[in-house]
């Protein structure tokens, strides 16, 4: 067991939005608005040997059923245990500066958490802790380990992952968006029944060979078309899934409509406006992907969808934004010299 070289350690972690249409479990992204403010704090041993103590502020809203702080807490033990650091005492506090705060449903509250937690543990024992180590560590704490949710908030852009077949080891790139590319947030005051983990009972269902054919050559092509800056192609596609936001919209996780509803309102929104509608994470938020050069056509999409939630008794909020270049682990290099002076002379 070491001291920490600091007594307390503030990390900011952007917020990220999964799946993006296409990829269920495979890509995601980081958002700018919200960033979660996650302080850890070294207090004295009296007020409890090995205890990690949570709170946060008014900030933090979460839907009925969810506890902040549960991923964070859980992602902390076990670095702690990874690194031999158990014996420590330590408070972690929850905030956001954002303007709304930090709303859960679709915005990666429960990874953002986790992010912070690690980052500011490995900070605070002087730990050396590669791009791959912390996001593994992080996923730690999500319900199902999902490395969706932790790798845009780690590391900014848009993420894109997969394990070999047969190994464990995940394969993590990133691809910086097209200066191009537009995204908004759309904030549904629809309020889904249980977390993420209780929605996936739901996909267990055989799929037929042309659906996944279909899904790969679809996801395959928009990976490639952001990769090369082909905004409008990644827009024909990005929209087009077939594999979970069906099932899931059938089953009113998303709101009061069904799957066609949805996917007549997305074809609308496309045909007539050129932007690409899907789902953030297991919802009930969504993506709104759009190019900028047509931002009034957006604005026009996101009026027309707003329009659509209140004939379906819900209300939306389209809230624009844009994906970061970097994520929590490079706001911790720039913010602790001590632990950049560490890193660089490794």
């Amino acid at each position: 067991m070491s001291a920490p070289i600091y007594e307390t350690v503030s990390i900011e972690v952007p917020g990220s939005t999964a799946n993006l249409g296409l990829w269920f479990d495979a890509a995601g992204a980081a958002l700018s608005d919200p960033t979660l403010k996650v302080t850890l704090q070294a207090v004295e041993q009296g007020e409890g040997l090995g205890r990690i103590g949570i709170g946060h502020d008014e900030s933090i809203h979460v839907a009925p059923g969810r506890q902040v702080g549960d991923a964070g807490r859980l992602a902390l033990q076990n670095y702690l245990h990874e690194i031999d650091e158990t014996q420590h005492s330590l408070k972690v506090f929850f905030s956001s500066d954002s303007p709304d705060g930090y709303r859960s449903g679709g915005t990666g509250l429960s990874g953002a958490e986790a992010v912070g937690s690690v980052l500011a543990a490995a900070v605070m024992f002087d730990q050396l802790i590669a791009v791959d180590t912390a996001i593994n560590a992080s996923a730690a704490g999500e319900p199902g380990g999902h490395k969706d949710n932790v790798a845009p908030s780690v590391d900014g852009g848009i993420q894109f992952l997969t394990n070999p077949l047969g190994m464990t080891k995940t394969h993590f790139h990133r691809i910086q968006p097209p200066e191009m590319l537009g995204l908004a947030i759309v904030q549904s005051s629809h309020q889904k029944q249980g977390g993420t983990e209780a929605t996936r009972a739901i996909l267990e269902v055989p799929r037929s060979s042309s659906e996944m054919k279909g899904q790969l050559g679809r996801a395959t092509m928009a990976a490639l078309a952001l990769q090369d800056g082909d905004v409008q192609t990644f827009l024909e596609l990005v929209y087009t899934d077939e594999f979970h936001e069906p099932k899931r919209a059938n089953a009113g996780l998303y709101g009061n409509f069904t799957a066609h509803d949805f996917w007549q309102l997305k074809q609308k929104l496309y045909d007539d406006y050129g932007v690409g509608l899907a789902v953030s994470g297991a919802g009930p938020n969504l993506q709104l992907w759009y190019d900028r050069e047509f931002a009034s056509d957006a604005e026009l999409a996101g009026t027309v969808l707003s329009e659509w939630f209140g004939e379906h008794a819900m209300t939306a909020t389209v809230k624009q934004l844009h994906i970061p270049a970097t994520g929590a682990l490079q706001y911790a290099q720039r913010t602790y010299a001590n632990w950049v002076m560490h890193r660089s002379d490794v």
